[in-house]
């Protein structure tokens, strides 16, 4: 049996990909779990940081002028912070990655962000329940109590 070059190397791909989630999951890594994680478009990200005090769990930091999300274990994929983005740079994307860390995402510094208030009341996250919301282009917070004036007018 004669084999191509590309049958050559698509076998040796698969030997390294083998290889690869093998010492992965023997380090304690697993990659073999699918579910939803943040996806940072970086040719869209200006730097500004406004999705960073959204990400509750400490998965997103400014690295070199772009939003990045530095561990993977840390991003829970429910996506608050793409809301917030006004250059649309974020979206959430199913894919094999490691497991969500609870405990290490809890652990986390908060980040404090006064920037983050009800444009209604002015409410701050400290003394309401704050909702990412989305207008006319533009990324803003709207506090519980606001909220249903806002639907209902």
């Amino acid at each position: 049996m004669k084999l191509s070059l590309y049958d050559i190397l698509y076998i040796l791909l698969l030997t390294q990909l083998k290889y690869i989630f093998q010492s992965n999951i023997s380090m304690g890594v697993n990659l073999t779990v699918k579910r939803m994680i943040v996806k940072i478009d970086e040719k869209k990200c200006t730097g500004c940081g406004k999705c960073i005090a959204p990400c509750a769990e400490g998965a997103i930091k400014i690295i070199n002028g772009k939003a990045k999300v530095v561990s993977e274990e840390l991003c829970d994929g429910m996506g608050f912070c793409i809301g917030i983005c006004p250059e649309g740079a974020l979206s959430v994307e199913e894919r094999y990655t490691v497991e969500f860390n609870r405990e290490k995402a809890e652990s986390q510094p908060k980040q404090k962000d006064t920037s983050i208030h009800c444009f209604i009341c002015g409410a701050s996250e400290d003394t309401s329940y704050l909702l990412p919301l989305r207008h006319n282009m533009q990324s803003m917070w709207v506090c519980t109590r606001c909220l249903p004036k806002l639907i209902h007018g």
